[in-house]
């Protein structure tokens, strides 16, 4: 029974040693891949951000046009309604 278990221990011990390497090249490709994609994340925040600053800088650009030229910006709103109002009723 002994040699059995003997026998037995050194088929795992060898089956652990073949499959270490293994089991570390997954761990591996695992991390980098954790890596990568908080890396994507990163890069994709930085992104919305960025689109959020300019965004507030288009805004402010427009209303600070509007309040220096307010009769064009009355003419633009008045013909752009007009414009609407004939595409749809034509429905």
């Amino acid at each position: 029974m002994d040699r059995v278990a003997k026998g037995a221990h050194s088929g795992i011990d060898a089956a652990t040693k073949a499959a270490h390497p293994a089991v570390d090249r997954v761990a591996s490709s695992a991390h980098n891949v954790v890596d990568n994609a908080d890396e994507i994340g990163a890069q994709a925040a930085k992104a919305i951000e960025d689109a959020g600053v300019k965004g507030e800088e288009l805004a402010a650009m427009g209303t600070s046009y509007m309040r220096e030229h307010p009769v064009f910006t009355l003419g633009v709103a008045v013909a752009a309604g007009y414009l609407l109002s004939r595409i749809l009723s034509s429905r």
